[in-house]
């Protein structure tokens, strides 16, 4: 988002988390004599100070990012011209399921391969107010985790959708706030057997190459062991990537008793049968900080009527890793990781997605 300062120095308030990948910053600037952003004869400025052709405004599309072109119009035809056929779980963009990188986090992932996630920003932080993802799951409703809204309201969050590279300028972002918001009546920070959420945007998105929604599980659906799946989002690389740019870790989905026991020494309350365990075999790559609430996805064997077997379905939100020593932060380097488990918590999430 670009500032226009009317004075001749601007200050800068840099706020950072504690790892120490020691990335540094980047700023870009620009001198101008202008005082405006847009050219308000031809242009509409949006409220992220974007600017379109003033023929777009309430033309019933959200032209600009977070929909404020269409925020006042009288007649607002998008609520019936914004149903596309979208096919769920069916990127235009192919991914790449190669082995990763050793990176931690994972490698970073073709450019719009998975346009199911989703960005949670604080809100008037700028340029990376990152702090969870999430899974786009119809143009307005979103999961994610619990967790990530612990002591923080909805109404200082923004979700950002359709990024690859969290501090460039990607084409095609699509900005919104969150309408309302649920989450699992039995979460609690000492038990995170039901770490999830759901999130009803405050206006519809555009379905597009780079926004699309992921598949939910259908009923009978169920997800084996040994099962590859795929997890992405924005989280800490210490130092051995950029965080910026979306990435993903290949996984195989473990027995809990095997792979992810350790995270009982810190949630002794958590109940497994409601989670996924999953593991890099690579010892390379895992969730990190900052992946919290994002999707773990799988193409799942079983056909249902809301998911085929060969789309992507969401399985699982990032809850927390199980390495429990060291700095305590979520960041998979071999060890198992616990997500909440899309399946098990389903008759939840659909009741709470219809309430919404």
């Amino acid at each position: 988002k670009p500032y226009l300062s009317m004075s001749r120095a601007v200050t800068v308030l840099l706020i950072t988390d504690k790892m120490k990948s020691s990335r540094g910053l980047r700023f870009r600037f620009t001198a101008t004599n202008s005082r405006d952003l847009c050219n308000s004869s031809t242009q509409f400025q949006c409220a992220t100070a974007d600017c379109i052709p003033r023929n777009q405004v309430c033309n019933g599309r959200f032209d600009c990012p977070d929909g404020s072109d269409e925020k006042f119009c009288r007649n607002k035809r998008w609520s019936q011209q914004l149903v596309t056929n979208v096919t769920c779980g069916t990127p235009a963009v192919e991914p790449s399921v190669e082995v990763a990188d050793r990176i931690v986090g994972g490698e970073e992932a073709v450019p719009h391969s998975w346009p199911w996630q989703v960005s949670l920003q604080m809100k008037n932080i700028h340029p990376a107010a990152h702090f969870c993802g999430g899974a786009l799951v119809s143009n307005e409703l979103v999961i994610t985790a619990a967790h990530c809204f612990m002591g923080l309201p909805p109404s200082n969050v923004v979700v950002k959708l359709g990024s690859h590279n969290l501090v460039g300028n990607d084409t095609g972002v699509q900005i919104r706030t969150i309408f309302s918001y649920a989450q699992h009546s039995s979460f609690a920070e000492h038990d995170m057997t039901h770490d999830v959420a759901v999130l009803k945007l405050s206006f519809p998105v555009n379905f597009t190459e780079h926004v699309r929604p992921v598949c939910r599980p259908g009923v009978g659906q169920t997800l084996p062991m040994n099962t590859t799946c795929y997890s992405t989002g924005w989280g800490a690389t210490r130092g051995s990537g950029n965080s910026f740019l979306l990435k993903q870790a290949r996984l195989k989905v473990r027995n809990f008793d095997d792979a992810c026991a350790n995270i009982l020494q810190i949630q002794p309350n958590l109940r497994s049968n409601y989670t996924v365990c999953a593991v890099d075999e690579s010892d390379s790559a895992g969730p990190c900080n900052g992946d919290s609430g994002g999707p773990l996805v799988c193409q799942l064997s079983q056909q249902s009527q809301t998911a085929p077997s060969s789309n992507w379905t969401l399985v699982g939100m990032t809850s927390q890793g199980t390495e429990v020593t060291g700095s305590n932060t979520l960041c998979g380097m071999g060890s198992g990781t616990v997500w909440s488990g899309v399946i098990p918590n389903r008759r939840w999430i659909e009741n709470a997605l219809r309430s919404l």
